[in-house]
């Protein structure tokens, strides 16, 4: 099997932001932010196009990306929140289409290999399960590269995750097509060692994902692709549901009118930072909830000056947690 030979590339660095958090998704600021150095980046193949992304000359055969994350407790994945920085339309007057997917880790999903390309011994390692457990697809024009504004995905039929997951998103029929898009990643020493950033290659008739630090050496980061997380429904349903990332929350009144209160508890000592996202992801409110112990707490924030309609709420904590869930205001 020809492997692909080793890219070089280099960051083009956006505005850096204050709060620490890790790759799991810190979205504070100006603009969201989820690394712990603070460094945002859009990584660039100096042949052209994105490492995250499209339009490489030298990334032919990579056809999707996936970001893994530690999950310890069954949660289902309603949905994906994408930074997507960079689109430029190609040639072609078809529309093309991202396909988002949920995944199972698996710990042979991946494949590394030692040896010459031409010779190769081939070793397995965790990386997203040959099955989507949902899939969902967004059309070129639905991407939002605004600052402080996320691309919003919906899966139709939420998947019950049991353990760690990946969100996926395949890149095919964008290049198909011509397009380009440019995710945002964090800054090389960010991915914590945990090698849960992946490329898939396709050379047919065979498919493979990589570690993406592997194929790219130096590049242990990860891409900006978070987790919607089914809601809590009642305090019991609270203190029955899962921690994500360290953090379960709970909106009610949900529907909400003039305001809602915001129970959560977390497992970690850390700055909470809240945000309110609108359906197509921008943010329309953010608040520092302060330094907060291991505990359950609760907040509220006004909703009366609001559109009715759906909204999505995010609590996150510079120890690396974030929760994102649904809120519909009435």
């Amino acid at each position: 099997m020809k492997i692909l030979n080793t890219l070089l590339f280099f960051t083009l660095s956006l505005p850096t932001f204050a709060q620490v958090g890790d790759t799991l998704g810190i979205t504070v600021g100006t603009s969201p932010a989820f690394a712990p150095s603070n460094d945002v980046v859009i990584y660039q193949d100096i042949n052209g196009g994105y490492l995250f992304g499209t339009n490489a000359q030298a990334q032919n055969t990579l056809t999707a990306i996936a970001q893994g994350y530690i999950n310890l407790d069954p949660v289902k994945v309603t949905g994906a929140l994408a930074l997507i920085s960079r689109k430029a339309k190609g040639p072609s007057a078809t529309e093309s289409k991202l396909t988002f997917s949920v995944h199972n880790m698996s710990p042979t999903g991946a494949i590394t290999y030692t040896g010459p390309p031409d010779n190769p011994t081939f070793q397995n390692v965790p990386g997203p399960a040959s099955t989507a457990l949902a899939v969902a697809e967004i059309f070129f024009s639905e991407i939002d590269t605004s600052a402080s504004t996320f691309t919003v995905v919906n899966f139709d039929n939420p998947p019950l995750c049991t353990g760690d997951l990946a969100i996926a998103c395949n890149l095919a029929n964008v290049k198909q097509l011509g397009d380009t898009v440019g995710f945002l990643g964090d800054a090389s020493g960010n991915g914590l060692n945990l090698r849960y950033t992946f490329h898939r290659v396709t050379q047919p008739p065979s498919t493979f994902w990589f570690p993406t630090d592997f194929l790219f050496p130096g590049t242990n980061c990860n891409v900006a692709i978070f987790a919607i997380t089914e809601d809590a429904t009642s305090i019991r349903d609270l203190k029955e549901s899962t921690f994500v990332q360290g953090i379960r929350a709970l909106a009610y009144p949900n529907p909400a009118a003039s305001e809602c209160q915001i129970e959560f508890e977390l497992n970690d000592l850390g700055d909470i930072y809240f945000e309110l996202l609108s359906s197509d992801g921008r943010v329309v409110q953010q608040q520092f909830w302060g330094k907060r112990v291991p505990g359950t707490y609760t907040e509220r924030i006004s909703t009366d000056q609001l559109a009715s309609g759906a909204y999505y709420y995010s609590i996150s904590s510079s120890h690396g947690g974030r929760i994102t869930r649904s809120l519909i205001v009435k």
